[in-house]
């Protein structure tokens, strides 16, 4: 049986741990994490608790699921008791009744309370949410251990017709504070609404955590780790780790599927896997109505559905995939009214499947973003699409995307740059939270630093500004700030951006310090938004 791998995530490992050893010291702090589909939000929340080892924390995990609400007060209290029994030596067995008696002499006026709680279920009585989360403060003031409620997919809590649902949790947040809240949610576009606004308060506010997708060296750790001893190219894992786009759940499907085939085909042997097998594998998955990921990925269109019967978004839809991802494009190229195409857009962003950055869209699932573009388009154009008929031609698409990707792996860093910035045209983009003008630039030349750390850099020019741009291939530190500071100085133009860019994370003292001099940083991650806004290849280091 193939092990469970957990990879990565120490930044959010290490803000857990901080929560809830300031929770024992008495500073609580509730916790909203969010993310894409599949990122790995509950993985990453399981493996702390499963690792965590204080006793004096009850954790209370539940997944919110669309059910009877009386049975999610089961779920709860249940929770609640075998957290609270876990260490205390007695056998301990999954069953709701055997749990409450074991409690009952160790915790009696909990006890007391999760009857009198059950009882008044069945009364619907409007406060219940509130009773049910009293418990908490009702076990601490008995034993003085401090509960953690965990709610994965919390904003399915609405479906569950529960009366006074945030007016009464805000009271919780606010009076109950040895309690902690921990919220896990993918509907990231709702989960901000509801902080803003239902649960939006001074005291007991939720810190907002977004969980990043795997960058691409995790990525590549993950699917060697989870080929399980079988050996890609490294240019072939750099190419499936890329169109996946850092999802965990799309790397172990294909991991898991390529070790299928090969343990199923005769006619392969060794360790090595060639580039047939992975392209097999990927025409399965992918192109395939029987395929696992074809069957995931087809469940973004049936969201999609429900908010646009007329197929107007799917339209919308395939002009962002194909690189026309900002509004007038939109106008440009498809024959809707512009007031249908921001209905369209809003429903999108609601239901996470776009986001927005600056006057840009872009899909969220990279992935799908390939699928629509390769395989969903051709199902509209064709009349009588087959994909038996159709694999040849899917598998020379596929070729082709996998040489245009192997070409631009071949070009150097600032080659690369200065093809996304000869693409800026008069639009702006939003990175780590600043709003960057992007003005058409007539030249832009490469040039080498004379320097002790940074070695290289670009000078651009358009009509009214000066982008000053260095690379530093290498951690990012005080004194090239300083250096390239003096540098900039040089040049008299007084419109200037000055920007540094290294592939490596950067220490907060050297970005406190370029903010100091007013050049901004940016790091990988932040050129290859860039590069998926003006659909480029995101570049690899």
């Amino acid at each position: 049986m193939k092990k469970d791998i957990f990879f990565d995530r120490n930044l959010y490992l290490e803000i857990l741990r901080k929560h809830f050893n300031n929770l024992i010291d008495g500073y609580r702090q509730n916790l909203a994490f969010i993310g894409n589909e599949m990122v790995g939000k509950t993985s990453l929340i399981l493996n702390f608790l499963n690792k965590f080892e204080d006793n004096r924390i009850l954790p209370i995990y539940i997944s919110v699921n669309r059910e009877n609400f009386k049975f999610f007060i089961d779920r709860f209290i249940g929770s609640l008791l075998y957290s609270f029994l876990k260490n205390s030596g007695i056998e301990l067995k999954e069953n709701f009744h055997y749990l409450i008696k074991k409690a009952e002499n160790f915790i009696p006026l909990t006890v007391k309370k999760i009857n009198e709680i059950r009882s008044i279920a069945r009364k619907n009585k409007t406060s219940i949410f509130l009773e049910l989360l009293s418990l908490c403060d009702i076990i601490n003031k008995e034993t003085k251990k401090f509960c953690v409620v965990i709610f994965d997919e919390f904003q399915n809590l609405e479906m569950m017709g529960i009366k006074n649902l945030y007016k009464d949790w805000i009271k919780v947040l606010v009076l109950q504070k040895n309690t902690m809240f921990i919220i896990i949610s993918s509907a990231r576009f709702k989960t901000k609404k509801i902080l803003n606004s239902s649960l939006n308060l001074l005291f007991g506010k939720f810190e907002l955590i977004e969980v990043e997708p795997f960058d691409h060296r995790n990525s590549k750790e993950f699917l060697i780790d989870r080929l399980n001893g079988l050996i890609l190219g490294d240019k072939m894992i750099d190419f499936v780790v890329s169109i996946c786009g850092g999802i965990p759940f799309y790397l172990k499907i294909i991991a898991d599927s390529i070790l299928y085939k090969i343990k199923n085909d005769d006619a392969s042997s060794g360790i090595y896997v060639n580039k047939n097998i992975v392209f097999e594998v990927l025409l399965e998955l992918l192109f395939e109505e029987n395929g696992a990921l074809y069957q995931k990925l087809f469940n973004y269109l049936n969201k999609i559905s429900t908010i646009d019967p007329e197929q107007n978004a799917l339209e919308v839809l395939c002009c962002i995939s194909c690189g026309y991802n900002r509004i007038k494009d939109m106008i440009r190229n498809l024959h809707i009214p512009i007031k249908i195409i921001s209905k369209i857009i809003y429903h999108l962003l609601e239901t996470d499947i776009i986001i927005k950055n600056g006057d840009f869209f872009k899909i969220n699932d990279r992935l799908f973003n390939l699928w629509l573009r390769l395989i969903y388009q051709r199902r509209l154009l064709e009349v009588d699409f087959n994909s038996k008929s159709q694999s040849p031609v899917l598998r020379k698409e596929l070729e082709k995307i996998y040489n245009e990707f192997l070409n631009d792996l071949n070009k150097n860093f600032l080659e690369k740059l200065i093809e996304i910035m000869y693409l800026f045209e008069n639009a702006h983009v939003n990175i780590d939270n600043k709003r960057i003008d992007l003005t058409s630039f007539r030249e832009i030349k490469s040039f080498s630093f004379e320097s002790s750390g940074i070695k290289e850099g670009l000078i651009a020019r358009s009509t009214n500004y000066l982008w000053i741009v260095a690379v530093k291939q290498s951690p990012l530190k005080e004194e090239d700030i300083e250096e390239f500071f003096h540098f900039c100085n040089k040049y008299k133009e007084k419109k200037q951006k000055r920007i540094i860019i290294t592939p490596y994370q950067i220490d907060a003292n050297v970005r406190l310090k370029a903010m100091e001099e007013k050049i901004l940083t940016w790091e990988l991650k932040n050129i290859n938004l860039l590069c998926e806004l003006f659909n480029r290849p995101v570049i690899i280091y």
